[in-house]
């Protein structure tokens, strides 16, 4: 009788790659006012995610400039990571959704490349600058994490990307804003706009003495709806795969607010599982990651099992092909500055949803 050989586990027989921009197949060209710029992955590796990091000028006119409150994120209006033929999409999210999903990422204090260290109350100008002076010209750095994998660390095989496979294809794609939607009150002129991308990648190790991983999806998300009331707000979570992560964005009036009374999710139309006052849902975070969640936002990390950020255990996951109805229900204070016009009211729902995937390697 032959005896079956013990494989190494994936995750610890699958050594670390870099892939620089200077080697990538396609290179993705810079921010553009209103225009989308596309890039083709490369085919390495199982691809964890990808740094994307933007340079460029912006001359203001006289006047009083505002900033967005989504900073530099305010220059993504949609960011789509596309496998194959639309067979699959790993990342669709605006802006301000790839913000929050990058606080998931499974380092305690990773809040964004514009949070600032600790020990300090500023951003690192290397990864993140975002000045705003009026009559001159202002050089604006932004560093973005674009992921796929689950996390950095114990589990960051689940969810890359088998871009070495021999039929596998993805496409990065970035639909930028106009550049008035990032700064109001003076003109904008922006110039010399460049982007580099780099790749972290697993090596394709020997199977013969390492075990082949599960291809999963990690499929990140965000909707926004309009219409938002005072009281009870209901948004459908809709039906596929494993619900690991589920958060929301609250504007009322078109500006982040904390008038929200209560933030969760309700199954099959009455159960509430998980259910709290926004206060308590942002100081739950505080006290887990040591990082404060933005005005209006709130998160409820279905896979945080353990203290680690976005990993730990399935304990608390959810298979949305085997629950009933599914909601993210969020309660509106009265006191919410609503604006007359519903399109400015508006919930932001992101999640993350695990599907498996087939591929040949």
């Amino acid at each position: 009788m032959t005896q079956q050989k013990t494989l190494m586990p994936f995750s610890e027989g699958a050594k670390y790659r870099d892939v620089p921009d200077k080697i990538l197949s396609d290179k993705l060209t810079g921010f553009s006012s209103g225009a989308t710029s596309t890039m083709a992955m490369r085919k390495v590796g199982f691809t964890m995610g990808l740094l994307v990091h933007l340079e460029m000028t912006a001359t203001l006119g006289a006047g009083t400039p505002v900033l967005n409150e989504e900073g530099l994120y305010a220059l993504i209006q949609r960011i789509q990571v596309v496998i194959g033929n639309n067979q699959a999409q790993p990342i669709d999210l605006n802006g301000a959704a790839l913000h929050s999903i990058q606080r998931e990422l499974g380092f305690n204090n990773f809040g964004g490349f514009d949070s600032p260290s600790t020990g300090k109350v500023v951003a690192n100008s290397k990864f993140y600058s975002a000045p705003i002076v009026a009559a001159s010209a202002n050089v604006w750095k932004m560093t973005f994490y674009v992921p796929f994998s689950a996390n950095f660390h114990t589990d960051r095989h689940l969810g890359a990307l088998p871009t070495a496979a021999r039929s596998f294809t993805a496409n990065l794609q970035i639909d930028w804003a106009k550049d008035t939607d990032v700064v109001t009150g003076v003109t904008i002129a922006v110039t010399n706009s460049k982007a580099t991308v780099e790749s972290l990648v697993l090596d394709v190790p020997d199977f013969n003495a390492v075990d082949k991983p599960k291809f999963w999806i990690f499929a990140r998300r965000s909707q926004t709806v309009g219409n938002v009331i005072a009281g009870d707000n209901k948004l459908e979570v809709p039906q596929g795969g494993i619900l690991l992560h589920l958060g929301g964005i609250v504007k009322a009036n078109g500006i982040r607010t904390d008038a929200v009374n209560e933030v969760g999710y309700v199954m099959a139309g009455n159960d509430q599982p998980r259910t709290q006052t926004l206060k308590f849902n942002q100081a739950n975070y505080k006290a887990r990651h040591n990082i404060d969640l933005p005005t209006g936002e709130f998160v409820y990390n279905l896979l945080e099992g353990y203290n680690e950020g976005f990993s730990g255990s399935y304990r608390d996951t959810i298979d949305t092909t085997k629950t009933g109805l599914l909601e993210l229900l969020v309660n509106v204070d009265a006191t919410a500055d609503l604006s007359t016009n519903p399109a400015k009211n508006s919930i932001t729902m992101i999640r993350t949803m695990q599907h498996p995937i087939n591929v040949v390697i």
